[in-house]
């Protein structure tokens, strides 16, 4: 009785082990499938942040060629200017309070006696 018991429990053991590597293998291909759909998500998120990449790159490169235009024709317009005979300096010193007068804007007197 005991042979028969131990090749019972032997048969009800593998049929749980198989039992278990099925669920194991739905698993996995389930697992395989979510991150077959990551990996592709991923990609092509990168995919668009590098063409968007090369966009904004030659959109600097344009706007680099454009600065250098723009000094190069900045600099040939000095360059033709004539110099002045003279120079003047002028100079302009506005006071202000730091705070307006109570009753009054910041330059008038409240009392109307300039």
């Amino acid at each position: 009785m005991p042979a028969v018991d131990l090749a019972s429990q032997l048969r009800d053991i593998k049929r749980q082990v198989a039992a278990q590597a099925e669920l194991l293998q739905r698993q996995a291909k389930l697992l395989d499938e979510l991150t077959g759909v990551q990996r592709s998500s991923a990609e092509s998120a990168l995919a668009d942040c590098q063409a968007v990449q090369q966009r904004l790159e030659k959109q600097l490169e344009g706007c680099l060629f454009a600065k250098a235009s723009l000094e190069r024709s900045l600099a040939s317009a000095k360059a033709e200017t004539p110099e002045p005979r003279g120079s003047v300096v002028v100079e302009e010193h506005v006071e202000r309070p730091a705070a307006p007068l109570p009753g009054g804007s910041p330059t008038t007197d409240p009392t109307g006696s300039d």
